[in-house]
């Protein structure tokens, strides 16, 4: 492998060095096809190492024929994706996986979605994401495993795991991306990219742990965040990228920039793009996410006698493409995701049901009630279909679950509850329903209300009967708990 590496380094032009160094977006998951358009021609030409948010297996086995095909070089590419807590079936979000204190759970959610990311074309994940948050006004604090760093850092741990597999030996195993390195979630007053001022006692006492387990567990790539670290973004940080993650930690993986923060270290007042991209590489950064900095300004910086300098930027195209996984040698994919993801995959099924069955404080305390189906809490030995919908992504929906006949519509309705604000009435209405054989399906948060000064929480809840004498049956179990139920629809 080393001695591919080296031949195909000597083959490279500088260009194609410095596009081995560029990430660009290819908006797929928001804009629609990228076949025709500027990501295609970068490809060609040889002026990108890899892309992200590019969704569907035709679409991503066709960017990899034009760039082993119609390229000079023919060198596959990275496709990244923000896989964070599931790609086709849909998990709790990090904050709530956390609350299990479960690793092996969190590990199991890990790899079904890496088999499933990998069988739709993407190799690489921009998860987890561990930074320690303290500030619930932090919107990303979801995304994260929250205050603690011991739990923080089993939960990293478990991530790289589940996503990297066996050292990324099967090709259904993807690479990790730990994020964001570092403080991210320190940010004051809990703005998204606002600053951080921080001494090195508390970084390591409280805030750098997640990174270093993540880093011990193997994880094959950083992402360095957009805040500054000691007055310097961590994007330019040689202090942090390179005496700490690298001389310190023993890091020896991919190290990428979060979305566009080479050229948004300008609103820091560090440098304009071109002196920012000097910066970021001779810091320790590997590829440019998004910003074309390397690409469009390294080169020029090379004739000017700028301080970088041709060796380093060879050292760095050479390390990126090393630290790519292996079997991008052999970059198409060969199955589709729908060969593996089907509606009556029992594997994916009972891992989510698990987690539910086993974490009632998951459900409870963490925002679990847009699930779209959900088995009811209790009763172990009935299967319910346990995935949720989301977005405009390509997932296994309610209606396509009610269309595979798993769940008849006839059997189905939907009540309205009223449930106190307090901790264990979840549980407590799902053993009534669970009582009286009811199956509930889904849970739907909908609005706070005050009922004689207590507050209550208005729950829609769609349940699974078996005709209209069984539906009564649960609505006046419900009744006789208190909970005041209210027919909202019904196909009895």
């Amino acid at each position: 492998m080393d001695r591919f590496i080296t031949d195909l380094m000597d083959r490279m032009t500088l260009r194609e060095k410095l596009g081995q160094l560029n990430l660009p977006s290819g908006g797929d998951l928001v804009t629609g096809s990228v076949m025709n358009g500027e990501l295609s021609d970068m490809i060609r030409k040889q002026e990108i190492g890899g892309f992200f948010n590019v969704k569907g297996i035709q679409k991503i086995n066709a960017l990899q024929h034009l760039a082993v095909e119609e390229s000079r070089l023919k060198i596959p590419l990275l496709v990244g994706a923000d896989v964070i807590h599931g790609y086709e079936t849909i998990f709790p979000i990090p904050l709530a996986l956390s609350c299990s204190w479960d690793t092996l759970a969190v590990e199991r959610m890990a790899r079904i979605s890496a088999i499933e990311a990998s069988a739709d074309g993407i190799n690489w994940t921009f998860s987890p994401m561990v930074d320690i948050c303290r500030d619930a006004r932090w919107g990303r604090i979801a995304e994260g495993s929250g205050e603690d760093p011991y739990l923080g850092s089993l939960m990293a741990k478990a991530y790289v795991r589940g996503y990297q597999g066996n050292n990324m030996q099967g090709n259904d195993e993807i690479l990790a991306c730990v994020k964001h390195f570092a403080l991210y979630g320190a940010s004051e007053s809990g703005r998204d990219y606002n600053t951080v001022d921080m001494s090195r006692l508390r970084m390591y006492n409280e805030y750098l742990a997640p990174y270093k387990a993540a880093v011990d567990a193997g994880a094959g790539s950083v992402m360095s965040s957009f805040n500054i670290v000691d007055g310097i973004p961590a994007t330019a940080n040689k202090w942090l990228l390179t005496d700490l993650l690298r001389d310190e930690w023993g890091f020896g993986g991919l190290l990428v920039t979060d979305y566009n923060s080479i050229a948004e270290m300008s609103s820091h007042g560090v440098a304009p793009l071109k002196e920012a991209s000097i910066r970021a590489l001779q810091a320790g950064t590997d590829m440019d996410m998004v910003s074309c900095g390397f690409l469009n300004t390294l080169e020029e910086s090379l004739k000017e006698g700028k301080v970088v300098t041709l060796p380093s930027v060879n050292t760095i195209a050479d390390g990126t493409a090393v630290k790519r996984p292996g079997d991008l040698l052999f970059p198409y994919i060969q199955i589709n995701v729908d060969d593996i993801i089907t509606i009556e995959d029992s594997e994916l099924i009972v891992a989510f049901l698990d987690m539910v069955e086993n974490h009632k404080m998951v459900v409870e305390n963490s925002g679990l009630l847009t699930v779209a189906a959900l088995k009811h809490l209790g009763v172990k030995d009935k299967r319910v279909v346990s995935i949720l919908s989301g977005g405009n992504m390509d997932v296994i929906t309610m209606s396509s679950v009610v269309q595979q006949g798993l769940i008849f519509r006839d059997r189905i309705f939907t009540v309205s509850v009223l449930l106190p604000d307090k901790p264990g009435e979840l549980s407590k209405v799902a053993a009534t329903i669970a009582a009286e054989q009811g199956n509930v399906i889904k849970l739907e948060h909908n609005q706070f209300v005050s009922t004689n000064r207590n507050a209550a929480v208005e729950l829609r809840i769609t349940l699974e009967c078996f005709g209209t004498d069984h539906k009564n049956q649960i609505i006046k179990a419900l009744e006789k708990n208190g909970y005041k139920p209210k027919l909202v629809r019904a196909s009895l």
